[in-house]
């Protein structure tokens, strides 16, 4: 022991040091995949009773615009006026300030998106061993949207979209018929300047007459980064040409999202970069026959 110098001792414990910080990160890691953390944010923008579990979060839209908006039920969930937000825009970009929000906030394993009277249908029938709801009598529980069968979902899928809805015409004229023709034209314009290797997947969608509507998603925390990160960019680059109606109109930023969406979807699909599943979509209810609060 009297040989044994300081330097060595000091190697010694900087191995078992490391070591320990080796483990700990194997075992945070094997903690991260067997039970991942899952956050879909509700997005609110009136008083409405509340669903929410151990995966599924409230959050009011806009609430930078609406601070003395006086509902009771509003205040009892976040706000997207924290942190990095952009709840200032949102008479603009409706659900998507809370996107914004989830983007730049969430540090979950997995983040999704859905509307205060909208919820995503996870079909467990396709996978037996994790027939849940059976088990509770919560209204989210029916639906399948619970910790145990998203984690299941996630073992082959990356993404989960609400399933498209058929149009009489093409995405494209549709869009003019229903909204200003010139704001789509301005996306098309700079995603084609921007972004040339996804002109092919614009042209092919705003073609289709099908479309993936509603901005609800659900995805790893890591693919929602590179789908905002370009989502966002065109929408910021944009907005100073885009119509500046109010009424229907103005939500003039949600609408077009809606539309880039299924452009992203598609490029990322045919590069084969995801694994895509379409799922059908859930009216919660009349709010004339809601009258009581719902929470766990």
């Amino acid at each position: 022991m009297k040989n044994i110098s300081k330097l060595q001792i000091i190697i010694v414990l900087c191995m078992l040091f490391e070591f320990q910080y080796i483990a700990f990160f194997i075992w945070k890691s094997k903690q991260e995949i067997n039970n991942p953390k899952i956050e879909i944010y509700s997005v609110f923008h009136k008083d409405y009773p509340i669903y929410k579990n151990e995966v599924v979060i409230p959050i009011h839209a806009g609430r930078a615009l609406h601070h003395d908006y006086g509902k009771p039920l509003l205040n009892k969930m976040i706000g997207d006026d924290t942190g990095d937000n952009i709840s200032l825009k949102n008479d603009r970009y409706a659900e998507l300030t809370a996107l914004y929000w989830i983007w730049k906030n969430s540090k979950a394993d997995y983040v999704g998106l859905m509307h205060y009277r909208r919820s995503f249908i996870i079909d467990t029938s396709v996978f037996p061993e994790v027939n849940q709801h059976k088990f509770c009598h919560d209204y989210l529980c029916v639906l399948g949207v619970t910790h145990g069968n998203l984690k299941t979902m996630f073992q082959h899928y990356d993404i989960i979209s609400h399933e498209k809805v058929y149009l009489s015409d093409s995405l494209l004229n549709h869009y003019n018929i229903f909204h200003k023709y010139d704001d789509i034209v301005t996306a098309m314009r700079y995603i084609s300047k921007e972004y040339p290797d996804m002109r092919d997947s614009m042209v092919k969608v705003l073609r289709e007459h099908y479309f993936s509507n509603l901005n609800m998603v659900i995805m790893r925390k890591d693919i929602l980064d590179a789908y905002c990160t370009w989502l966002f960019d065109v929408l910021f680059h944009i907005e100073p040409q885009l119509s500046n109606e109010d009424g229907y109109q103005k939500k003039v930023a949600g609408y077009l999202g809606e539309r880039l969406w299924n452009i992203w979807l598609e490029y990322v699909t045919q590069k084969k970069l995801y694994r895509v599943a379409f799922v059908p979509v859930n009216e919660i209810g009349i709010r004339e026959n809601m009258t009581s609060v719902i929470e766990p």
